[in-house]
């Protein structure tokens, strides 16, 4: 399966997008991409697996790690679930991040196996879906993109092409930063040991 990671640092940039210097990048000294400035991101409706709407502050009161991908991704969204699951085992205040899972794909993830998924990381893990157009728009605000790759025949199985990008909101819900999964370990670890402990 291949992933956009490529084409949204390519956009990113043209639509104001600062890739960050690692070393001199404050307060995201890891993050490889930072919007300048902090970008608002919509409230849209999203649900969980089982159809239950997701809580109105899924993506506020707390740092957020939002990740997109979907349930039957067989390489890309594990590694990445296990990298933040690492990520965020090692933080001193867990409490103060939650990690949100959002489907891409809810004709196959609207149900049960979207919250076994995610939950197979770390049960604290929340994962969501909902309509085309509200994931599309949750999409849009952090430069996300992801493409249905059409089945060989009709009616079979399909994968799906998506950003490789873990996407930081700050505590009101504005996008700040994103990380590579993976790229180095600990990175997201030593930012955010410090950014709970300086902001709360």
């Amino acid at each position: 399966m291949r992933t956009l990671l490529g084409l949204v640092l390519i956009l990113g940039v043209g639509c104001g997008v600062a890739a960050c210097d690692r070393q001199d990048a404050k307060p995201y000294p890891h993050a490889i991409l930072t919007p300048e400035p902090a970008r608002e991101v919509p409230a849209v409706a999203l649900v969980t697996g089982d159809g239950k709407p997701a809580p109105r502050d899924l993506l506020t009161g707390h740092w957020t790690w939002l990740y997109f991908g979907f349930a039957n991704c067989p390489d890309v969204c594990p590694l990445a679930l296990e990298y933040a699951a690492r990520e965020h085992a090692k933080l001193r205040h867990k409490d103060r991040v939650k990690v949100v899972f959002v489907s891409v794909d809810p004709a196959r993830d609207r149900s049960p196996k979207l919250a076994r998924f995610v939950s197979f990381y770390d049960p604290a893990f929340v994962g969501v879906t909902g309509e085309r157009a509200a994931i599309d728009q949750l999409a849009k605000a952090v430069g996300a993109t992801y493409v249905i790759d059409p089945p060989a025949k009709p009616g079979g199985d399909y994968t799906v092409s998506h950003t490789n990008l873990v996407f930081v909101l700050d505590p009101t819900g504005k996008w700040v930063a994103s990380y590579v999964p993976g790229a180095t370990p600990g990175a997201m670890t030593a930012d955010f040991d410090r950014l709970t402990q300086e902001k709360h």
